[in-house]
């Protein structure tokens, strides 16, 4: 479904059919890989389906540049959309892929009926490349083949509750992330309808449509919230699922009060097919989430060895046969988070005696005060809940006259209230010295996700004289 119109399985299976005859005729052959240029949601996803039909191996960028930073020279063709401006002979030249497809957007009809099953299936030698740089800023890649994405839509149909009365709206999270390449296929699956907005849109096609279900990051519900605050509607009854991130409760209560009573976290990574924990928001806790089996989550030491309730450590996830088992082309980065049958995913976290687990923190985004190490998170969460919702970063860091000084950056306008606010929230030896810098937004990741890039952040205060 998109801009009102709503196409059976049988029509959605005669435009993959169109646009696959086209790219045969094109020159596009099983066996060979393919970059695909962004453009709408529903132009990208008819010839990606089309490709899988055809065993072609695929990967999904947002812009030119990142054929470079991915290392994607040796892809056979570049597909970019009809009306996304042309590519000059020198630019193609420049980007090293042999090939370069105008997609149009309209196509003739096929001369066949369409085979539904043979539309719908990759066939063998297909395979998709997701990519994730979490707040590093280095890129990693991951292929899924054809056999696995099968299964992994059919795991994720189940596990979500998924069914043939499902409506998923999709908020345009690109087909490059996890959610916006996974979520529309686990619908499918199932024999559910995807809705595709328009940015900006959600909330209108909440009001037209009975969408059951919907997926976003931390900055997808606040654009939600701002729909529903610019543009009115009612409440409604659908199911909002969360990840990617976590919200405050003061947040999380009123996202239900003014979306929808029913929100899920899911905790879960790119490199796990799965979510491995989820938490159902109840009204009074958006913090302990609980295992989708009980030894799918572990908390260990810096030893390996399982932490007690209430210690922290470094939280792992045991893959399954679904699941990713390394990088592509990424040796180094493999052996450092796949290790041993579990991936590590950079989090610190603790358990309770129910099996509950809390995240409390990036491995990265600690603070280090006389030698020793704290986590950020929870005190970054205790002054968001006082500064009403704004966005805060802590950073731990020397300043040019050799002192410690933790740095209190904040995503908003300056403010005299401010002041007062952090002082009386964070308090203690810990942040004796303190300055605080506003940021008009924070710098963020471009895989779909928007975590904020603490890396970059590091090198602006260097700039700006803050910190060596």
């Amino acid at each position: 479904m998109q801009a009102g119109r709503i196409w059976s399985y049988r029509s959605f299976v005669q435009l993959i059919d169109e646009r696959r005859i086209w790219l045969d005729d094109a020159g596009v052959l099983t066996g060979q890989s393919v970059v695909i240029l962004v453009r709408q949601q529903i132009h990208t996803w008819l010839v990606l389906l089309a490709l899988r039909a055809m065993g072609v191996s695929t990967i999904s960028i947002s812009q030119v540049n990142q054929i470079k930073a991915l290392g994607l020279e040796k892809y056979d063709h570049l597909l970019v959309f009809e009306g996304q401006g042309a590519l000059s002979r020198e630019a193609v030249h420049s980007l090293g892929i042999p090939s370069v497809l105008v997609v149009p957007l309209r196509y003739p009809k096929p001369v066949t009926p369409a085979d539904a099953h043979a539309a719908l299936e990759p066939r063998s030698g297909a395979g998709h490349v997701l990519y994730t740089s979490g707040t590093t800023g280095v890129y990693k890649k991951l292929r899924i083949d054809e056999i696995t994405d099968t299964l992994v839509a059919k795991s994720r149909a189940d596990w979500f509750g998924y069914d043939r009365n499902t409506i998923f709206g999709d908020g345009g999270i690109g087909t490059w992330t996890a959610i916006g390449y996974k979520q529309p296929l686990a619908v499918w699956a199932a024999g559910g309808c995807v809705l595709f907005s328009v940015p900006g849109q959600l909330w209108i096609d909440f009001n037209r449509f009975r969408i059951t279900h919907t997926y976003v990051t931390p900055p997808g519900v606040a654009e939600l919230l701002y729909q529903a605050y610019q543009l009115g509607g009612t409440h409604h009854d659908f199911q909002l699922m969360i990840g990617a991130g976590f919200l405050s409760e003061a947040h999380t209560c009123e996202v239900q009060a003014k979306l929808t009573p029913h929100i899920t976290f899911t905790y879960g990574s790119t490199e796990v097919n799965t979510p491995p924990m989820r938490l159902d928001f109840q009204g009074d806790d958006v913090y302990w989430y609980t295992p989708s089996a009980p030894d799918r989550i572990e908390v260990v030491d810096e030893h390996g060895m399982l932490c007690p309730p209430g210690q922290e450590g470094a939280l792992r996830v045991k893959l399954t046969h679904l699941d990713f088992q390394s990088y592509l082309e990424d040796p180094s980065a493999t052996s450092s988070m796949f290790r041993e049958g579990y991936f590590y995913p950079g989090d610190m976290a603790i358990t309770r005696a129910n099996g509950g687990i809390r995240v409390t923190g990036r491995t990265s985004d600690v603070l280090i005060i006389k030698g020793q190490k704290f986590t950020a998170v929870t005190h970054e969460q205790r002054l968001q809940r006082r500064l009403g919702g704004i966005e805060v970063c802590l950073l731990s860091g020397i300043d040019l006259q050799g002192q410690e000084v933790v740095v209190v950056a904040l995503q908003a306008s300056p403010s005299a209230e401010h002041g007062p606010a952090i002082e009386e929230t964070l308090t203690g030896p810990l942040f004796s010295r303190m300055v605080a810098v506003y940021f008009p937004r924070f710098p963020r990741n471009d895989t779909g996700t928007e975590k904020i890039k603490r890396s970059e952040i590091r090198q602006i205060l260097k700039t700006k004289a803050l910190i060596q």
